[in-house]
């Protein structure tokens, strides 16, 4: 019921606004430090730590989960729910159980990806099976809050999720799409600039507005081709081609900037 991850990737890999690592920073300390929360006084609510990382496809969100994992030396274990979710009464609660038993036992990072699927708003009961439906959001609410280990919960739309459960939440972390000076240093970052025949246009490459990912899909095109013709070293054509395919996909043009730059 769960995929293994590898976790080597660390925050230093990542380029993150300053908020969002300073968020992702405290959930490692928090898992770090709360047996001596006790030695200060404060009572101890829980013994895990809980997260949700919410916002659009592409932004970090699994390889922010991967970097806590490996700060915290754990491995991290990402829930299958197509193995979890069943359609027979009582069966998923008990998958369920097993899950967390496990992640309980193996000390791990257990990481939920389109969450909102299992942890998604309770629906008025029109029908049986909006009973059983609620009956196991009920059961995952209450797993999730004594769960012991670090427990990630990630989704493209946060309003997608009971509310009720987003108020049991410790931490909850917006990753946004990156702005240019971020972009950036993706770019940067992901092309530098002794793999290139010449100097990228860096500042014109980072007008494209494009989440991490996909930045990473236009150098990974871009590569590609120059091994077809068998140069060693990219070039601004293949650069070019690339990103245009890359916002054709979603029906967009190159930045103005960059278009002029193209023609001259």
């Amino acid at each position: 019921m769960v995929v293994r991850y590898q976790t080597d990737v660390t925050f230093q890999d990542m380029v993150l606004s300053d908020p969002v690592r300073e968020q992702l920073e405290l959930i490692c300390q928090a898992a770090l430090c709360g047996d001596k929360l006790v030695s200060w006084g404060l009572p101890r609510q829980r013994e895990g730590v809980t997260a949700v990382f919410h916002g659009p496809s592409g932004t970090g969100k699994t390889m922010a989960a991967s970097a806590i994992a490996h700060r915290l030396g754990m491995p991290l274990l990402r829930a299958d729910l197509s193995q979890i979710m069943d359609k027979y009464v009582g069966e998923t609660e008990k998958h369920l159980g097993r899950l967390f038993r496990s992640a309980r036992e193996n000390h791990c990072v257990l990481l939920f990806d389109e969450a909102d699927s299992l942890f998604g708003k309770r629906a008025q009961m029109t029908s049986g099976h909006d009973k059983y439906a609620n009956l196991s959001t009920s059961y995952l609410l209450q797993e999730i809050e004594q769960y012991d280990g670090i427990a990630i919960l990630s989704t493209n739309l946060l309003s997608n999720f009971d509310e009720a459960f987003l108020r049991r939440l410790q931490y909850i972390v917006r990753f946004s799409l990156p702005d240019t000076a971020l972009r950036e240093t993706l770019w940067r970052q992901a092309l530098p600039s002794e793999q290139c025949a010449e100097e990228p246009p860096y500042a014109q490459l980072a007008q494209a507005e494009l989440s991490p990912a996909r930045i990473l899909a236009v150098v990974r095109g871009a590569v590609v081709k120059t091994l077809g013709t068998g140069q060693e070293t990219v070039n601004l054509s293949g650069i070019i081609t690339a990103l245009r395919l890359e916002l054709e996909k979603g029906n967009k043009s190159l930045p103005k900037l960059l278009a002029e730059l193209c023609k001259t």
